[in-house]
């Protein structure tokens, strides 16, 4: 289907779509490829933050001091007290 605003608009050279499967088919096919991206990237953060959680748990000292970082539980807290207007309470570092 063609018209001649859209012909203007794409130009002479701009690819047809043969039909509406074809342009279904491939908005499947990035749609499924983009939530494998979005599960890759939470799969991936969600992999740090159990690190970063086992580690503080176990007070490692892996090239970073973890016995002397917060974990995440406390860390969420720690940001969330802090945004808050006359926020003065400090919880890290820890003693």
């Amino acid at each position: 289907m063609s018209t001649p605003a859209l012909d203007a608009t794409l130009g002479p050279g701009a690819p047809a779509v043969e039909s509406a499967d074809a342009a279904t088919a491939t908005g499947r096919t990035r749609t499924a490829a983009g939530l494998r991206r979005w599960a890759v990237r939470f799969g991936s953060l969600a992999a740090v933050v159990a690190l970063w959680q086992w580690l503080t748990t176990a007070d490692a000292r892996v090239g970073l001091r973890f016995d002397r970082l917060p974990s995440p539980p406390r860390s969420r807290r720690s940001s969330a007290g802090s945004s808050a207007p006359g926020s003065t309470t400090s919880t890290w570092p820890r003693a």
